[in-house]
């Protein structure tokens, strides 16, 4: 019972980190990703709409939440059902802040190296 507790309990803390890399780095020196996030960004830079990125960031998971499902474990898809929760609440709940100036004259390089680690640590 304990392990599993600690197992959750990474899980959370990589969701959160990730969505942190997310909301505070990455989306807001508007770098468009890979795969299916890459598609949620780019549509939401287009529409200029944050809410749209959530959505489809939900959308394009569950998708891979039920291929996990039936192609790969229960296990591995509730563990991926947790982190993409995790993501999802985060994302909506952290408060605005911003730490750099995006411009392309600016910090973006910068915004993106840091938030491109703290993604991959999450992962």
């Amino acid at each position: 019972m304990r392990r599993t507790l600690i197992d959750y309990s990474i899980l959370v803390l990589a969701g959160v980190l990730y969505a942190i890399a997310l909301k505070y780095f990455v989306l807001p020196s508007k770098v468009i990703l890979t795969g299916t996030e890459g598609i949620a960004t780019a549509l939401s830079y287009y529409f200029e709409s944050y809410a749209l990125f959530i959505i489809l960031y939900m959308l394009f998971q569950a998708g891979l939440l039920v291929f996990a499902f039936v192609g790969v474990s229960r296990v591995f898809a509730l563990r991926s059902l947790v982190v993409v929760s995790v993501v999802v609440l985060s994302l909506m709940l952290l408060p605005e802040l911003r730490f750099a100036d995006p411009d392309p004259s600016n910090e973006r390089i910068i915004l993106v190296l840091f938030g491109g680690l703290l993604a991959g640590v999450a992962k």
